[in-house]
């Protein structure tokens, strides 16, 4: 007896989980209909006469569309239908056969396991090991000025404060003196240019 009444109980449950679940499909229909007929009925309602032209016809439904749209997907009716369609999409979806394996997911490097921490932690330290040593082992500033690597503008220079003492040193950046000495060039041709000029309006006279 007990368990007939646990069984009628449990059909009594599902039944009003399913009416729960028409209820609310109902409303959401409801609510999509209501937006859309007040959209196609006062959609341009409002709107003066230069606005309904041939370039704008088209584009304030859809602007308004949206607009209407965004406040309805943010309604409780449809996020309780999505979590309903979710609970009766997932578990299929979960047990089927095309799903991916872990082994898979982890050769594709989508499921990081420890391992895969543990040696990506390495290979940087690695890097950074190799790099300083790199770094370590460069020529120095004035070994790069003899081979000509550098301009002699970037050897560091001693500075001085207001008060005429040492204040450390002063490194120019190689490209700033690539552009310093393009400015010398521009400026050189702007010396030669006005003396030819001056000299061919002095040979026209």
């Amino acid at each position: 007896m007990q368990a007939e009444q646990q069984k009628r109980h449990r059909g009594l449950e599902n039944g009003g989980m399913e009416d729960q679940g028409a209820v609310l499909d109902a409303a959401v229909a409801v609510q999509l209909v209501a937006k859309t007929t007040s959209l196609s009925i006062s959609g341009l309602a409002n709107e003066p006469e230069d606005v309904r032209s041939a370039g704008t016809l088209q584009v304030i439904p859809h602007q308004q569309t949206s607009h209407h749209l965004r406040h309805l997907s943010l309604a409780p009716y449809i996020h309780h239908a999505r979590l309903r369609r979710t609970r009766a999409l997932l578990p299929p979806l979960l047990s089927s056969p095309s799903r991916p394996s872990r082994l898979d997911l982890i050769r594709r490097s989508i499921f990081l396991t420890h391992t895969a921490f543990a040696s990506r932690r390495l290979a940087r330290s690695l890097v950074s090991i190799r790099l300083a040593r790199h770094l370590a082992s460069r020529p120095s500033a004035e070994a790069l000025v003899e081979r000509c690597v550098l301009p002699p503008e970037c050897l560091p220079l001693p500075a001085r404060d207001s008060r005429g003492g040492g204040a450390g040193f002063v490194f120019v950046a190689p490209a700033l003196v690539a552009r310093k000495r393009a400015v010398e060039r521009e400026r050189v041709k702007d010396g030669l240019r006005g003396w030819v000029g001056s000299v061919w309006r002095g040979q026209v006279r």
